[in-house]
């Protein structure tokens, strides 16, 4: 009786523990909130642009995309430059990590990329790290604008969300 309970017991913790030691280790959340309505694929370490354009998201107007037409989010207290949202920040907002700087469509600021933390080079707009959000299930949506008070949809005239306190160069 003592082994079948045993069995269970570690049938039962095993993938638990699997997942937990997956999610942990020092990371950064500066996720501020927010559920996503899909998460993102296991292991996902970001989305990748090979163009980026601009394109209307319903509700904001117009913003930044990557090639697969999904809206681009910075992370309002990444302090410009750096990139903060790491671990279970970045499993619900990817880094839009790229090869090399994509063609940018209709965009007069610049493109440039940044060491993520986790691996890769992340894409910057106007020097801010650029992130998707895995709540956006189809192109044209932003519902993760505003989330937290610190994600917003980048613009074509770079972060005009919130109060911009971090001291981007753009805002309200």
């Amino acid at each position: 009786m003592f082994r079948s309970r045993f069995r269970f017991l570690t049938a039962a913790l095993v993938p638990v523990t699997l997942v937990l030691a997956a999610c942990g280790g020092g990371s950064t959340d500066t996720g501020a909130g927010g559920t996503p309505s899909s998460p993102a694929a296991p292991g996902s370490t970001g989305r990748s642009s090979d163009a980026v354009a601009t394109a209307e998201a319903s509700g904001v107007g117009t913003v930044v995309v990557n090639g697969d037409g999904f809206t681009l989010y910075y992370l309002k207290t990444d302090a410009h430059s750096e990139v903060t949202c790491t671990g279970d920040c970045a499993q619900t907002w990817p880094p839009d990590l790229v090869t090399a700087v994509p063609d940018a469509a209709g965009l007069s600021g610049q493109l440039g990329t940044i060491a993520n933390p986790a691996g890769g080079m992340q894409l910057t707009y106007e020097g801010w790290p650029l992130y998707t959000y895995t709540g956006d299930s189809a192109p044209g949506q932003a519902n993760g604008e505003g989330i937290g008070g610190v994600w917003f949809a980048m613009t074509p005239k770079g972060p005009v969300g919130g109060d911009n306190s971090s001291g981007g160069k753009y805002g309200n």
